[in-house]
């Protein structure tokens, strides 16, 4: 399913609206948008990887101060 935010033409092949077309193919501009922002990709899988790590923290944090040792937590 193609995402409607990103403005593309159903119309138009699989391969062009994956932005996979080349610039030699003959076809007019209309279809040959990217679908991902790889900057904004990367912004987010670095927003995620700290969050992930903070969260790691915390977790551990809570469970020393709950005094959870071992796997059963007891």
């Amino acid at each position: 399913m193609i995402d409607p935010m990103a403005n593309l033409d159903p119309t138009g092949s699989p391969d062009m609206m994956m932005g996979g077309g080349s610039p030699t193919d003959g076809g007019g501009d209309s279809n040959n948008q990217e679908v991902f922002d790889m900057d904004a990709f990367r912004y987010n899988f670095r927003k995620m990887d700290k969050i992930r790590s903070f969260m790691g923290i915390v977790s551990g944090c809570v469970a020393g101060v709950l005094g959870l040792t071992g796997i059963s937590g007891l």
